[in-house]
């Protein structure tokens, strides 16, 4: 069978076809297989070409020729041998693959070419071209041109080149989790971080699992079974993971859902491993030095001088717990006979990165005073924050050795050559050497006659003499001084020193005694510590603005550092999910809402959007975030770009005038004050509607917009009044504000009472430009004023009318026990009289009983007076006053009366208080003779700093205080209890008794 036979009739000239337009001539041809099939081919936009097995083009479409001559300036024909058309060079390669497409297999290439300076990539498949049976016959060549697949695949590629960099660069691993089979993908750089090949890693989580250490094993299981079980999209969580070399290193693993079943069970995960082992060495570090120095040590906030945190020595040290240290400042340490040390604030001042002050003194918790010399360096935060890291240093011993040593002449010269600190005596004018002791030549390693040929200056190195010359002359004219400085030994080595120098004589001339004391082991380690602290805070800081990159395609989000520098994320823990989720709740349906639009909407190509966003600190900033949308050739997009702006201060300063102007709204709506404001140059008046017609009862602002139609409308009585005000303040410089009342005509033509109050703005000069106020509606309060006004003088009515009716019914009792007892006695005892004058047998008996008629007569007016009378309560005083009237009642036998007061109530109750009690006693007393027919009263006096309490309680028959008629002596118990502010409260019931309670402020004067 020939390969002719399966292609289409054209000859080798390739004549163009003829268009028939004749209908019916068309049928035949698309009955024919053939006829069809090379009318597909010609108008398929496909490159085909077919060749037989000597490589002879047999069929070529339209569209393969014309892009064959435009790539290679060659007019292919069918009889052409297409080996021959391809370049020497390429030729062993193309035959090659002709003869293995020949034997049955299938080969694909691609190709680039560069025409006009436009690449164009094609990819060739080469398939055996065989006949019904399967026989072999040629080769079919299908060409497809893939430039625009092939350039998105690049930029791809390249993407994830740089994301791969990033990634690697930052110590960072990523690893792909699939749940449900537990099948992981590992990158190579998660599993460079760990020191293997990308070989030797089985992608699968046991292979992650167990390489947790075993005691942060519970702290991974607990993070992530949580996480799975929450709504919370990122997975955070730091663990010890073993590396290749059995080492272990400490891992910041984040991680996030990325996709779920329909039940909502998480079946993907995706995140990174970052190795934190570095930050945890330097953090351990820190703490060793500082928790383990020999020396007590703190931290100090420079601007309190309150005690950051304190070490173990600290606290061993000056006996304060940790937590005692914390309540207190570095004042508190300090002796209480002293004023405060200020030279160590004024060094803290001077913002200082290293400073001393030696010789303080210090107070322990148990009072023993001791001398220190302390050491600072002030360290920033990362927050920002300044504080002060301080060692301490006692030096009791060494300040009391250096007391001593001045005491005497022989216990100098003992102590200095014995002193195992270094020690010299120089003059303080030519700055010589004169004397130095054992310690000092052995610690600078000059003999003593070197020494003595040297001057001060030329112990401290050549770049510090100038400075030091000018201390040494300040410190002749002390008796003492203090200074830190550098030395050099003999053998160039430099010291860190203390210095003491004291005056002194030696050998009848002035000099000065200077003790040294070498902390350079000391500075070492506290600079060594500062510079553990300034490693970590230099590594963690990052200065770039916020710019953003995100692959749409791949759902990947790449940050710069700006990032960490104005949120305190590292741009790995933010992902495109992660972003969404620290966007304040109440702005992400917006932001998500148009953030989508745009990348939906195929003519936008930028977005902008305005949110909160949550910072690594949990505060919220106020942010502008713009990206620029990146679209393929249809339109999709694939990236964006972008940059987040922190915009919180011009928002807040947005927010303040905002919340300003709804604070003044809402001070309108909540007040029913009229706000009002003046403008004196425009003479317009400005007042808020709502407060308009709630004071003024005025519709329309625009009749009393100007000060006279306002004028007019106030009460001719008050005008006056106000315009004196109003020109007062306009014209008195002193006077700042102003508050006036008037009544003002409402739109109804009644008035309303006004309480006016204002302040005046002045410019520069003095000039009175504004007038600001608030005006309010007092017509209800006038009313009340006066409605109260009229109860307290019915009130006083009352009282009056009371004391009136009171005073009658006590002249009628008086009158009534004169009439109706003692006037019929002395009636009687004149009968008696008269009868014995005429009767001499009856004589004396009729003048005996009227002897007796006229002492019970004298009782009897005794008696009716004393209750008149004012009791003698200056002599006597409250209780025994009260005693007397009990005894007197308790004579009789009618009642039983028992009082129990305090002696004190006569030193603390003023005259007016004691005649109230008394009275109230005698009425309450009177009333259980008379009404309530008791066997037994019992009557309570007692106080407390704030008011006097009475009790009176009878069991008596009792009564309904609600509806008995009040009698006298109730009344009168009424009202002055009311006289003395006081409150009183009856108890009874009928049949059981009574129970009278009453109290009144202590000092208050009743009348």
């Amino acid at each position: 069978m020939s390969l002719k036979n399966h292609t289409s009739k054209e000859n080798t000239s390739n004549p163009k076809p003829e268009i028939n337009t004749n209908k019916e001539a068309h049928k035949p041809a698309f009955n024919d297989p053939n006829a069809l099939l090379s009318i597909l081919l010609s108008n398929s936009k496909e490159l085909v070409i077919l060749l037989d097995s000597n490589y002879i083009i047999q069929y070529i479409n339209e569209n393969s020729r014309k892009q064959f001559f435009k790539l290679f300036h060659t007019d292919l024909q069918i009889g052409q041998n297409l080996l021959h058309v391809a370049s020497e060079k390429n030729q062993p390669f193309i035959k090659e693959i002709y003869e293995d497409v020949l034997k049955g297999n299938q080969r694909e290439t691609e190709s680039s070419h560069l025409v006009d300076g436009n690449i164009t990539f094609l990819r060739n498949i080469f398939r055996p071209a065989k006949d019904e049976k399967g026989n072999i016959l040629g080769i079919i060549i299908n060409t497809y041109d893939i430039t625009e697949d092939k350039k998105n695949q690049i930029a791809l590629e390249e993407a994830e080149r740089r994301w791969q960099y990033a990634s690697e660069g930052s110590h960072q691993g990523l690893w792909d989790w699939d749940i449900q089979t537990g099948y992981t993908y590992y990158s190579p750089s998660y599993k460079r971080l760990y020191g293997f090949e990308d070989n030797e890693l089985i992608n699968h989580i046991d292979e992650w699992v167990s390489r947790i250490h075993p005691d942060d094993r519970h702290i991974t299981d607990n993070a992530l079974e949580k996480h799975l079980l929450s709504n919370q999209p990122i997975y955070d969580s730091t663990y010890r993971i073993k590396a290749k070399d059995g080492t272990y290193r400490w891992i910041l693993s984040r991680g996030i859902i990325v996709s779920w079943d329909e039940n909502g069970k998480p079946l993907r995960m995706i995140g990174t491993h970052t190795d934190i082992t570095s930050y945890k060495v330097t953090e351990a570090n820190y703490r060793l030095l500082f928790y383990s120095s020999p020396l007590p040590m703190w931290t100090l906030d420079p601007e309190t001088q309150r005690f950051l945190d304190v070490n173990d020595m600290a606290v061993a040290h000056y006996g304060y717990s940790r937590e005692e240290f914390l309540q207190m400042t570095i004042k508190d340490i300090q002796p209480l006979d002293e004023s405060f040390d200020h030279r160590f604030l004024t060094d803290i001042n001077r913002e200082a990165v290293h400073f001393s002050v030696t010789g303080l003194r210090h107070q322990k918790k148990d009072g023993d005073i001791i001398y220190v010399d302390l050491t600072g360096h002030t360290i920033i935060e990362q927050v920002g924050r300044k504080i002060n890291l301080i060692t301490c240093q006692d030096v009791t011993d060494k300040i009391l050795a250096e007391q001593r040593l001045l005491n005497s002449e022989v216990k100098y010269r003992t102590l200095f050559v014995n002193n195992p600190l270094p020690s010299w005596i120089y003059n303080p004018e030519t700055q010589q050497l004169l004397e130095v002791n054992k310690a000092a030549v052995a610690h600078y390693g000059y003999t003593k006659e070197e020494f003595k040929q040297m001057t001060i200056q030329e112990l401290h190195p050549i770049d510090e003499r100038e400075e030091a010359n000018i201390n040494i002359q300040e410190a002749r004219s002390k008796d003492t001084n203090s200074s830190s400085w550098r030395h050099q030994k003999k053998n160039g080595e430099i010291i860190f020193v203390d210095i003491r120098s004291s005056a002194i004589e030696y050998q009848n001339q002035k000099a000065r005694l200077v003790v040294v004391h070498d902390k350079t082991t000391q500075v070492k380690a506290e600079l060594e510590l500062l510079k553990s602290n300034e490693r970590f805070l230099f590594a963690s800081k990052a200065t770039s603005d916020a710019i953003w990159d995100y692959d749409l395609e791949h759902n990947t989000l790449d940050w710069g550092e700006g990032l960490f520098t104005l949120f305190g994320y590292k741009s790995e823990e933010i992902t495109y999910d992660k972003w969404l989720a620290l966007i304040h709740p109440e702005d992400v349906q917006r932001v998500t809402d148009s953030f989508l639009q745009a990348i939906q909407h195929s003519s936008q190509s930028i977005w902008r959007g305005q949110y909160r966003f949550k910072a690594a600190d949990n505060s919220y900033r106020y942010v502008f975030d713009r990206g620029f949308i990146l679209r393929d050739s249809s339109n999709k997009p694939y990236r964006m770009i972008g940059a987040m702006q922190d915009i919180t201060d011009l928002k807040l300063k947005e927010k303040e005038l905002t919340e300003s102007n709804e604070r003044y709204n809402a001070i309108l709506k909540a007040t029913s004050d009229l706000i009002w404001d003046w403008d004196l140059e425009s003479g317009y008046i400005y007042r808020d509607a709502e407060g308009l017609q709630n004071v003024y009862g005025v519709s329309n602002d625009a009749a009393i917009r100007t000060i006279d139609p306002w004028l007019r409308r106030i009460h001719p009585e008050d005008s006056l009044h106000v315009q004196n005000t109003i020109n007062n303040i306009l014209h008195n410089t002193g006077l700042d504000t102003f508050e006036v009342e008037y009544r003002f005509l409402r739109d109804d033509h009644q008035y309303n009472f006004v309480y006016d109050r204002g302040i005046i703005l002045r410019n520069a000069e003095g000039k009175p430009v504004r007038l600001i106020g608030a005006a309010q509606n007092i017509t209800e309060r006038k009313r009340l004023e006066m409605q109260l006004l009229k109860k307290e003088l019915d009130k006083q009515k009352f009282i009056s009318q009371t004391t009136i009716e009171t005073q009658e019914q006590e002249r009628s009792e008086i009158g009534k026990e004169l009439h109706d007892n003692v006037n019929q006695v002395l009636t009687t005892t004149k009968l008696y009289l008269d009868l014995s004058l005429s009767n001499s047998e009856l004589k004396d008996e009729l003048i005996a009983k009227s002897s007796q008629n006229i002492i019970y007569v004298i009782n009897e007016i005794r008696q009716l007076s004393r209750s008149l009378m004012n009791p003698s309560l200056g002599d006597l005083g409250l209780i025994e006053s009260i005693n007397e009237l009990l005894d007197n009642i308790n004579l009789t036998g009618k009642l039983k009366i028992k009082l129990k007061a305090a002696h004190r109530l006569e030193s603390t109750l003023s005259e007016n208080q004691k005649l109230m009690i008394y009275r109230i006693v005698q009425e309450a007393i009177n009333n259980a003779l008379k009404h309530a027919k008791a066997k037994n009263v019992t009557i309570t006096i007692q106080d407390t700093p704030q008011i006097v309490e009475l009790f009176i309680a009878d069991d008596g028959i009792g009564f309904n205080f609600d509806t008995v008629k009040k009698g006298s002596g109730l009344k009168h118990i009424q009202n002055r209890v009311y006289l003395a502010n006081g409150t009183l409260t009856v108890n009874s019931v009928p049949g059981k008794g009574s129970l009278i309670m009453i109290n009144f402020p202590k000092h208050t004067n009743p009348i």
